[in-house]
């Protein structure tokens, strides 16, 4: 009689796992037919949940009323995003609180400012700092009614950020005065080049043409006169516009489709969640009479 080759421990526990790994399934499978069991004992209750999860997700096309969203994009060479941010943000609550206010700082009319449903800026990057100046670029995010006089909500945007009336009549004055120094400073510099161009005659047969030693350090004068001046003129806009505000034909905020699919999905776990509840029965404590 032959004898059975005795099982090493690897085996023994190899199997050990096999069968638990099965009764797992195994329990899982009559949980799930029996949570199934009673989904469908109720299942009235979980379609009707469905139904109306999904009817209320609808609805909200006609509860929430549709707008125009629209991005622009900004760069500040003054301030960090952050601080515009902080304007952005209290200009934005005083759109429900006190909307003749933000008609006065956007230099809009009343009706026009009666538009803007939100406003929200969003710093867009870290700012770039090169020699003194700095790039801190953002996207300033709108809400509006109507987009008839996007431009007009865009300038108005542009002087508010950018100091108001009384900074942007300085701004005028002082870039006429820069054009000024401009204009003087390539005269300076035809000036300059025109002397270099007339020869010296030092016989009456040869000209040579010979190059003032003062006419050169005053061409570089003149060189970085017109650079610092390029720079000044660049520093005078605060914030410039990166990409303007798009005009949209259509509607394009609620996205109601998606808060169609995500209502859906929502009342389908809701519906999972609540019927074996309902199927089962919540069993309420009683209290007994000698309590």
């Amino acid at each position: 009689m032959e004898k059975k080759p005795l099982r090493s421990s690897e085996e023994i526990d190899l199997l050990y796992y096999l069968n638990e790994t099965v009764e797992g399934i195994k329990k899982l499978g009559r949980l799930t037919k029996k949570y199934l069991q009673l989904i469908w004992k109720k299942k009235l209750v979980f379609f009707l949940i469905i139904i109306l999860g999904t009817g209320s997700a609808y609805s909200l096309r006609y509860i929430i009323p549709p707008a125009y969203r629209t991005d622009g994009f900004f760069v500040s060479h003054f301030l960090p995003a952050s601080y515009y941010a902080i304007m952005v943000d209290d200009l934005n609550k005083l759109l429900v609180q006190d909307l003749p206010i933000v008609a006065e700082q956007l230099h809009l009319d009343p009706k026009v400012a009666s538009q803007i449903k939100r406003i929200q800026l969003e710093p867009w990057g870290d700012p770039i700092e090169r020699n003194d100046t700095v790039f801190a670029p953002f996207r300033i995010t709108l809400l509006l009614k109507e987009t008839v006089q996007l431009d007009s909500i865009q300038e108005g945007f542009l002087l508010y950020l950018g100091g108001g009336e009384k900074e942007r009549k300085r701004k005028l004055d002082w870039s006429r005065s820069l054009q000024e120094e401009r204009k003087y400073v390539y005269e300076h510099l035809s000036q300059v080049d025109s002397h270099r161009k007339k020869p010296n005659n030092i016989s009456g047969k040869d000209s040579v043409v010979l190059y003032d030693d003062t006419e050169g350090k005053s061409e570089m004068w003149s060189l970085q006169e017109l650079a610092r001046v390029n720079r000044m003129l660049e520093k005078l806009d605060r914030v410039e516009v990166v990409r303007p505000f798009l005009k949209r034909s259509a509607y394009n905020y609620p996205n109601y489709r998606a808060y169609l699919i995500k209502g859906f999905l929502l009342s389908i776990i809701i519906a999972m969640i609540v019927t074996p509840f309902l199927a089962n029965g919540i069993a309420l404590p009683v209290n007994k009479a000698g309590d």
